[in-house]
This record gives structure tokens, sequence and C-alpha cells, in this order.
């Protein structure tokens, strides 16, 4: 598991990201002792008061003319279509990372 958190200027709570990987984690434990696996990403946008709350989505695979560090966390976007989608409007974005051999 690999967890993030945007970057804001002053103190970061980290709060949401570890809620997130906890939340994440300990439902899976038992899988993850047995060896099966996947290699996930948890990316926690940092907003005022908290973020918009946790989503499963896609691994973006297209960042044209998109800027990851463009947060909006006023937005009321309901779904997001991929990671960086859910990161810049606010949430905690939850996607499965593709393993290159």
């Amino acid at each position: 598991v690999a967890v993030s958190q945007g970057l804001v200027e002053g103190d970061i709570d980290f709060g949401d990201s570890v809620t997130a990987a906890i939340g994440w984690i300990l439902p899976r434990l038992d899988a993850y002792r047995s060896g099966d696996v996947t290699l996930t990403g948890i990316n926690a946008a940092t907003c005022d008061g908290g973020n918009r709350g946790v989503v499963e989505v896609p691994v973006a695979v297209d960042f044209a003319e998109r800027d990851a560090f463009a947060f909006d966390c006023d937005s009321t976007l309901e779904d997001p279509v991929d990671d960086v989608d859910a990161f810049v409007n606010g949430f905690t974005a939850v996607s499965d990372l593709p393993i290159q051999p």
C-alpha cells in the first residue's frame, strides 16, 4: 500500500490519509498475510475541515491538460473518473496500481 496526501502551505493534518489507509488494510489483513496482495495507492486530498470522502477509482492513464495540483475542495463533482479527478476534486482516491514486469 502506498499512501500519500496533497501538500499545502502550513500544517498538514494527516488524519484523512491515515484513516483511509487503516480502513483499507484492516479488512484485508488475512489476504495480505496469505500473500494474496495487490499494489494499492491511496491519495488523500488536503482540504480544510477534511476531504470529501473515499472513492475507489482506476488510475489515470492520461494527464494531458490536467493539473494534478489544482485542488478544488469546494467541488460538487459526484463521480470522479480516475484518481487524478478524485484527488483534485477533494476526495481520497483508492486505486489498484498496475504491476509492471
